[in-house]
């Protein structure tokens, strides 16, 4: 994917996610941050670790600020603190982040690993068969050489 593609993808669900938070806030109150995940999820499959890592402190402050814009008492850090989930619930987020992001890391290291592979086995069938052509070429010029022997020696002796 593109990295203008992939930035707007990111913008995207920035926004989307704001609007899910004020719309299922009256549903899910202090639940809500838990909606987080996905897009730390998306963030972390996209940029790796790090980018998981980021993206989940990211949202760690991004939850706060939603939760104080939302009205939710007490305000400032303690949204975060004494909300249900609390800091183990953002402790999750940037866990899942950095998880999912360990995941896309490994997977991007096993194709590379995967192409490397298929170029060394491509090449060793192109060995293999002008080795092949090599050997035929060279048992042809043997039974040639070997006839030639035997009329030459056939006339010699006559």
């Amino acid at each position: 994917m593109a990295v203008g593609v992939q930035k707007g993808v990111h913008a995207a669900q920035c926004c989307l996610l704001h609007l899910s938070f004020f719309l299922l806030y009256p549903v899910l109150t202090t639940l809500t941050p838990i909606v987080s995940v996905v897009p730390v999820m998306v963030v972390g499959w996209g940029y790796g670790f790090r980018g998981g890592l980021v993206g989940g402190l990211l949202m760690i402050l991004l939850n706060s600020f939603l939760l104080n814009l939302a009205g939710y008492e007490p305000v400032g850090w303690d949204a975060l603190v004494s909300r249900e989930g609390g800091i183990l619930g953002s402790l999750f987020v940037v866990l899942v982040g950095m998880v999912v992001g360990k995941m896309s890391d490994l997977t991007r290291q096993l194709q590379v690993t995967n192409k490397e592979l298929e170029t060394k086995i491509t090449e060793r069938k192109q060995a293999e068969d002008a080795l092949r052509k090599s050997q035929e070429s060279l048992l042809a010029a043997q039974e040639v050489a070997h006839f030639g022997f035997i009329y030459l020696g056939d006339l010699c002796f006559r």
